[in-house]
């Protein structure tokens, strides 16, 4: 069972990889392909997030987070490419979350209202903030498509070589995690090695694709390092998720690897911290 898991995933990864790099490096002008896909994604995961919830009897108002969700993404794509100026993309953007209560204050039962308003919100940041940001990102780095990829190698190695290791590295000592009680000793800790020695090596290797506008090679592994560290973080925190919504995927979208949220939980943690760092350390180098 485990080999005809591990060769649907090696198929999807061959399949995937190729329209992954095209959208990511896609000549179309604003932005269009990559904010396609961040449109696809986004409507697929507020499904997803609202039916996990659905089996914990937490219902939230799915047309008004899909509509929010999109609103926050057409925001950021505005502001990317500066059709508004930061102020108004603030007040635009807390309008939206603000607005959100007024659907749930003045329904009966409170206390469940407030959890789902609770829910409602925090959906908005973890899935449309962490997607729709990635506009902005193309908007501020030179080389910002060489930059995204480097991301999703770090993310890429830390799941493959986790998974790889965990499998067939034996005996497997369980990690004793309640959120993911499948996780291995040997996996968890193959996927901070690997995701976070390998993409260095693709660095120092290929120090000229991989353009950070910054020449100190130890800040940059702490950048990979601590990415890397989000990204584990970001699957354990989706695994304590479906763990509390009594799931075991966020869907069957994907055969073999469960559902969209499943496949990127990591992306929507560790993408933040990797832009926001960036922004930190290389703010005179933005466009």
């Amino acid at each position: 069972m485990a080999k005809e898991e591990l060769f649907r995933r090696i198929i999807f990864i061959i399949l995937a990889v190729p329209v992954v790099l095209f959208l990511i490096f896609s000549p179309l002008k604003y932005y269009l392909s990559i904010s396609i896909l961040i449109l696809l994604l986004i409507i697929l995961i507020c499904l997803e997030f609202t039916s996990c919830l659905k089996n914990k009897q937490i219902y939230l108002n799915l047309p008004l987070f899909i509509i929010q969700s999109l609103l926050v993404l057409i925001l950021f794509f505005i502001y990317s490419n500066l059709i508004i100026n930061f102020e108004l993309f603030i007040l635009l953007l807390i309008t939206i979350f603000l607005a959100t209560s007024f659907f749930y204050i003045f329904k009966k039962n409170i206390s469940s209202q407030a959890i789902a308003l609770f829910l409602h919100l925090f959906g908005l940041v973890y899935v449309a903030l962490s997607l729709s940001s990635i506009l902005i990102f193309y908007s501020s780095f030179s080389f910002a498509s060489n930059l995204l990829l480097f991301f999703l190698l770090i993310v890429w190695s830390s799941n493959i070589f986790g998974y790889l290791i965990g499998l067939y590295w034996l005996p497997r000592k369980p990690l004793n995690l309640e959120v993911s009680p499948n996780k291995s000793t040997k996996g968890f800790f193959g996927a901070i090695f690997f995701g976070s020695f390998l993409p260095f090596l693709l660095f120092l290797l290929f120090p000229k694709f991989f353009v950070f506008p910054f020449s100190n090679k130890f800040i940059i592994f702490i950048l990979i390092f601590f990415t890397n560290i989000f990204s584990i973080m970001g699957d354990l925190f989706e695994s304590a998720f479906k763990r509390f919504c009594g799931v075991k995927d966020s869907s069957n979208y994907l055969k073999g690897f469960g559902g969209i949220l499943d496949s990127i939980d990591s992306i929507l943690f560790a993408f933040p911290f990797y832009f926001s760092f960036l922004l930190l350390l290389f703010k005179n180098n933005i466009k």
